[in-house]
Parts: structure tokens; C-alpha cells; sequence
């Protein structure tokens, strides 16, 4: 689950034995298991924390919404930052069940005019990185622009709480399943149809002209590096949340990964620094298509498989306790030496 090169290898082997010795079969506790030893690994001690934790949602249109991408119209993109900001969204509940602060980072989203005040933890910062093209007529963002969008990732996390240990990554954005999908098509060189699916709930002739976007706006970047392919069809939330994951990999903060299009952008921050996925601890595989060939491609296993297609870090907020409980059965279980209970039978 972690690089070697941001872990601590002595604190990961110190809570690999800890698991050996806790009074429960080994591996019984399954993928929790490897997520102490991941966090281990992250912090450089052998009894890991999950908290602080936070999360993010980094928010923005996208051109090629107006090409009839999505069954829902880009107007709902705002919307929902005024539903989020107002505590109404799936995001807004999850977050204040799990007590994480959420903040909205808006790299591109027009029309919202002024946000309610939010009734529970959560905080908007609007960052303004350059315009993004529709894909097929114009690319996704030009190299001034994906520089901005890798920056606003990093200096998001600067702003961070220098303990944190855990974040939850999501987005926002009518459209981004087309550039999540055109993205991960050029990453692994895979078919459009493949890599392409319903997102909000398109079919038949629309879902047959999404693919054929998707194909014609990753067809000429194929093979290309991360940057080139970013810059061609990646879209700016993709672009800032890798900026974000390669800056919490640097920090040993663990990031929790949201659906499809959270995952495309984990795929691209791990080719452009590969040690950032020794941070990553992917949450939910997603009811699209695609999600589980990008968790394949980077030998990952989701915490969850509930066919969750929501978004907006829905999938992330979810598995928090999953990393408390993790950290905490790792720290309180009692030892077969502890609590004198028989280990294995030799």
C-alpha cells in the first residue's frame, strides 16, 4: 500500500509484528489491517493516528459540459456549492458525522454569487488558476495553467494543520467524469468505451457521443507524460487534486481517495512523482466502469465496494471511520501476551 520512499520502514515493521501479536487470527481484520501498518509507515511511529483529519472538495465547471456530456445542465455545478456551503449535501452531512472540517476549493466555478453561512465546519476558498477548454476544439488547460492548478493543490495543503494526518480528497463539477475518462484513457492507453460511463446517468445515443469525445480528445495524447496528457484533456480539479496528493505524500499525510475522477487524478500525481502513492488509501471503488481498471493499474484495493457514483467526496467522508477504527484497533487491542489468551497452536 506505501512507498518506500516517504514510509518509515522500522515503524511499518514494528506495526506489522504489533498486528502478529493482537488477539485476533492474523490478517482477520482484513484490508484495516494493512491500513495501520500503511499509516505506520506514513508517520514514522508504530501506533498511528487517524486524526486531525479533514477533507476537500475541489470544485470546478468544465467547457465540455455544453457538448450534452452529463444529464444534468452545468448550472447544477454552483447549486451544489450553495447546497454544500448550506449543509444540505451528501458532503455537508458525512463531514459533521465524521467531525471533519470541509473546505470548498473553487478553481473555476461562475455564477455563485454569495454563499449562506454554513452551519457546520466548513470553509470556501475560491483560487483563481486560468481557463480550461472544452477538450476536442481547445485543450483541457494550457502549461501556465496547469502549473497554477499543481500549485493551488500544494499551497492548499500548506494551509493545512501542521499535525494532520488524514485527508479526504473528492470534487465537484457537471462534466468531469468526460475528463476523468479521456485522462485515465490516455494514462493507460484504453479504450474510450472502456473507460467511459454513465457519470450522471447518461445512456444510449448519449453516452455513445460522450465516448466518442472522450476518444477524440485522448486519441492524440496516448502515450504522452502526465503533463502533456493534464494539460490536453485533464480539467482543472483533476490537475489541483494531484497537486494536492503529491503535496501530502511529500507530508507523510495519508489521502483518502474518492471515486473516478479523484482517482484519475492519483493516477496522474503518481506518474509525475511516483512516491506519492505511498500516501494514497483509495476509498470506494465507483459504479463507473473505468474506476476498477485505474485501481488495477495502480495495484490498489478499495475500502469499499457499495456502487457508490456520487462524488464530491461522498465515498471518502464515508471510509473516515474506517481509518479511526483502523488506527484505533491497532493502538487498544490487547496482546495474546496481555491479556494471556493462548496464541496459535504451533
Amino acid at each position: 500500500m506505501a512507498d518506500e520512499s516517504i514510509t518509515n520502514n522500522s515503524s511499518r515493521e514494528a506495526a506489522h509484528a504489533r498486528q502478529t501479536q493482537l488477539t485476533k487470527p492474523q490478517g482477520s481484520l482484513g484490508w484495516l489491517e494493512d491500513v495501520a501498518v500503511c499509516m505506520a509507515g506514513l508517520q514514522h511511529q508504530a501506533l498511528p493516528s487517524s486524526r486531525p483529519a479533514a477533507a476537500v472538495i475541489v470544485a470546478s465547471d468544465h467547457p465540455v459540459a455544453a457538448m450534452g456530456v452529463s444529464a444534468y445542465p452545468a448550472a447544477v455545478t454552483p447549486a451544489m456549492v450553495h447546497n454544500i456551503a448550506g449543509g444540505g449535501a451528501a458532503a455537508s452531512v458525512l463531514a459533521k458525522a465524521a467531525d471533519v472540517p470541509l473546505t470548498l476549493l473553487d478553481v473555476g466555478v461562475e455564477g455563485l454569487g454569495e454563499l449562506s453561512k454554513a452551519s457546520f465546519a466548513f470553509r470556501y476558498q475560491q483560487v483563481d488558476v486560468g481557463v480550461e477548454g472544452d477538450l476536442v476544439d481547445a485543450p483541457a488547460l494550457d502549461e501556465s495553467v496547469l502549473d497554477a492548478c499543481l500549485a493551488a493543490g500544494a499551497d492548499f495543503v500548506a494551509t493545512l494543520d501542521a499535525e494532520l494526518r488524514v485527508l479526504a480528497v473528492g470534487e465537484l463539477g457537471i462534466g468531469n467524469t468526460t475528463t476523468a475518462a479521456a485522462t485515465c484513457a490516455a494514462l493507460l492507453d484504453a479504450p474510450a468505451d472502456v473507460m467511459t460511463g454513465a457519470g450522471t446517468g447518461v445512456v444510449g445515443d448519449a453516452l455513445r457521443r460522450k465516448q466518442t469525445i472522450v476518444e477524440t480528445a485522448a486519441g492524440p495524447v496516448r502515450g504522452a507524460s502526465a503533463r502533456a496528457i493534464l494539460s490536453a484533456v485533464g480539467g482543472r480539479d483533476i490537475a489541483t487534486m494531484a497537486g494536492i496528493m503529491i503535496a501530502c505524500g511529500r507530508r507523510g499525510v495519508a489521502v483518502l481517495v474518492d471515486g473516478y475522477v479523484a482517482s484519475a487524478a492519483a493516477l496522474a500525481a503518481t506518474r509525475i512523482e511516483p512516491s506519492a502513492r505511498g500516501a494514497l488509501i483509495f476509498a470506494h471503488e465507483s459504479a463507473e466502469p473505468g474506476h476498477r481498471i485505474v485501481l488495477e493499474a495502480m495495484n490498489a484495493r478499495a475500502l469499499i465496494r457499495g456502487g457508490l457514483r456520487l462524488g464530491e467526496c461522498s465515498g471518502a467522508l464515508l471510509a473516515i471511520p474506517m481509518i479511526d477504527a483502523a488506527c484505533a484497533l491497532h493502538r487498544d487491542m490487547a496482546t495474546f501476551e496481555s491479556a494471556s489468551v493462548p496464541g496459535r497452536d504451533p
